[in-house]
Parts: structure tokens; C-alpha cells; sequence
């Protein structure tokens, strides 16, 4: 982590993808399923990288209290940016066969917003239960105190004396930042 922030590393995209431990499990995430999955990704900010986390909803073991665990595990984890989306099965990956397979994927035409804000699964959860979640998700995400709680949370991690400071002119230097 010191020699990334010395070369000029600020900020890292990790796919967190959940922080239910079934949801990783289901998708052979096994190596988020580390004993602290928040407490590696408060080590790793420590140093001052700002993790952009991605966070999927829609998997098979979610339900409705999914979307208020991740928005405690991003608070918790103290993760200024997080970049959420909806299970979507890829062609040619082992979700997209197993969905084919169970006769759960739907005939969609994705246009230039790609994958991110639409589906090609039907989910377990239903439709109202995933709309409102994101919804909820998406307004308690960006409240204000919510925010202000990650931000708080972020600047007492790079106190504990792993920071290492960037001349650069990136997120990084927290003096520009």
C-alpha cells in the first residue's frame, strides 16, 4: 500500500460487491469473505486511498435488508464513494449459464446506459421489493448526514499513521483535496 501511494496511486476502484457474506459466497467471492471484510477496506484507506466500492444488489440470498447492510457497511468501512448497480448476468460468464439455465434471464435490448440500471435477470426478490430497496438505498445514500458520517470516518482513519502524503496533484493530496 505505501509503495502504491508513492508512485502516484490515490484512489482504487474494489468490487466489494456485498457485505453479506452469503451474497460473495453465492458468487465465489471468496476472497471478500476476508475474516474483517470493513476492516481490510479501512486499512486500505488508511494509507489514503479513496476506494470507490462497488456494491451489487439482486443477488439470490439478498432480500429486503440487503440494501440497509450495505449502506451500514459503507458507513461502517468509512468509504467517501461508492458505486452501486443490479445484478446483471454478463454473456459468457458462469451467472449468465445458471440463470439461462433455471430459465431466469430476461430478453432485454440494453442501449448506451449498458448494463448498470437494467437487468436481464428475474430475481428472487420482487420487482416492488428491489425498486424500493434501490430507491432507499439511493436517498439514504446521499443524505447529507449520511455522507458527512463517511467523510468524519475516513479523515480518523488516516490519523492512525499508515497515511503516506502525494506530492501529486490528484484525490490523493488531501491539502488539495
Amino acid at each position: 500500500m505505501r509503495k502504491m501511494r508513492q508512485v502516484g496511486f490515490d484512489m482504487l476502484f474494489i468490487g466489494i460487491e456485498s457485505f453479506s457474506e452469503n451474497s460473495l459466497l453465492e458468487t465465489a467471492k471468496v476472497q471478500n469473505t476476508a475474516p474483517n471484510l470493513v476492516e481490510v477496506v479501512r486499512t486500505i484507506q488508511s494509507y489514503g486511498f479513496i476506494v470507490v466500492a462497488g456494491v451489487i444488489f439482486g443477488f439470490d440470498s439478498d432480500d429486503k435488508d440487503s440494501f440497509k447492510k450495505t449502506l451500514d457497511g459503507l458507513r461502517d468501512s468509512a468509504l467517501l464513494s461508492g458505486d452501486p448497480s443490479i445484478l446483471t448476468a454478463l454473456p459468457g460468464t458462469p451467472l449468465y449459464r445458471r440463470m439461462k439455465l433455471s430459465g431466469r434471464l430476461r430478453n432485454v435490448r440494453f442501449g448506451l446506459g449498458g448494463y448498470k440500471y437494467q437487468t436481464n435477470i428475474k430475481y428472487l426478490m420482487s420487482t416492488g421489493t428491489i425498486i424500493n430497496g434501490y430507491k432507499n438505498f439511493v436517498h439514504d445514500f446521499t443524505d447529507g448526514g449520511y455522507q458527512y458520517s463517511r467523510l468524519a470516518g475516513y479523515f480518523d482513519l488516516i490519523q492512525q499513521g499508515n497515511f503516506v502524503t502525494q506530492e501529486a496533484k490528484g484525490f490523493g493530496n488531501l491539502a488539495l483535496f
